[in-house]
């Protein structure tokens, strides 16, 4: 299981969406009793992630001189 870092205006729902998962189910795995309050720094789990974990953006191919 993968963890990310909330940033100040990240949203479960935004972030459901990041990680190809559910507000439900970020929710459960972090023990978040209130979906709608969650803190920048905090570290989320994200369920299910272990192998299929994509970051927003990838850096780009190295290129052969």
């Amino acid at each position: 299981m993968n963890t990310y870092q909330i940033k100040r205006g990240d949203t479960l729902w935004a972030l459901s969406r990041r990680f190809h998962t559910t507000v439900d189910a970020l929710a459960r795995a972090n023990h978040i009793a209130n979906p709608n309050l969650i803190y920048a720094g905090a570290q989320l789990k994200i369920p299910g992630s272990a192998d299929t974990f994509e970051p927003a953006s990838k850096p780009p191919p190295n290129r052969p001189p």
